[in-house]
């Protein structure tokens, strides 16, 4: 179960992204910077007491402006993570749907998973997730299970492309100023394409994907989902 006590995955996770290996640089600058990403972690089964605290936390951190993350190591399979995405859209708050891949990617039979949380304000935040599994992109093959969002709204004054409705992490106020913002923006862009250059997978497009998973899992479990 969660505890008020650091989890030690949460200090190699904020590691992780600060090495850049994400290819995003934002997130390399705020994972080194105190205050900017909150943890919350849960080592339990997922059950009905983590879909309730859920909401608090990602609300909590909407309040403080941070970046949340929901940290679940204990979770190492694609059907442990389907089941974990069957119990969150039980809840109103949690949309999950299924991306079409896009073209120019490798054929392959993984199914691309978004997963949607409504914030209070009646934005659909498009969670990012994470996971060790190489059905996964590149940049996304963290040490650990993890879901992370923008739990504000639309509110980056040097990005205007999200969807009426929608909002990603592109659309945190960075506080920083149009010239230095729009070069990390450009370092992000060149560092993902890199990344992901082979197997292909579209840097613009993935913000609507949280997981890549093996078809076999999700129709075991998630046998009515379609794209």
């Amino acid at each position: 179960m969660d505890s008020d006590a650091q989890h030690p995955s949460e200090d190699y996770l904020r590691r992780w992204l600060g090495s850049g290996l994400t290819g995003c640089s934002f997130a390399k600058s705020f994972a080194r910077r105190a205050g900017h990403v909150s943890f919350f972690t849960w080592v339990d089964e997922p059950s009905d007491e983590l879909l309730g605290n859920l909401d608090p936390f990602l609300e909590r951190s909407r309040g403080e402006r941070t970046f949340p993350f929901v940290l679940l190591p204990r979770i190492r399979t694609a059907r442990q993570i389907v089941s974990l995405l069957a119990l969150l859209r039980t809840s109103e708050r949690w949309e999950i749907t299924v991306a079409e891949w896009p073209s120019g990617s490798a054929t392959r039979s993984d199914v691309a998973v978004g997963l949607l949380w409504k914030n209070p304000n009646g934005f659909r935040a498009a969670v990012m997730g994470f996971a060790p599994m190489g059905s996964m992109p590149v940049t996304r093959r963290a040490p650990y299970v993890a879901l992370a969002l923008w739990p504000g709204d639309q509110e980056n004054p040097h990005f205007d492309k999200s969807p009426t409705g929608l909002v990603s992490f592109a659309d945190a106020n960075t506080g920083l100023a149009k010239d230095a913002h729009d070069k990390l923006w450009a370092t992000s862009a060149k560092e993902s394409r890199e990344l992901l250059r082979d197997p292909f997978d579209d840097v613009v497009w993935m913000r609507r994907v949280a997981f890549c998973l093996p078809e076999v899992d999700v129709t075991r479990e998630l046998p009515d989902l379609r794209a």
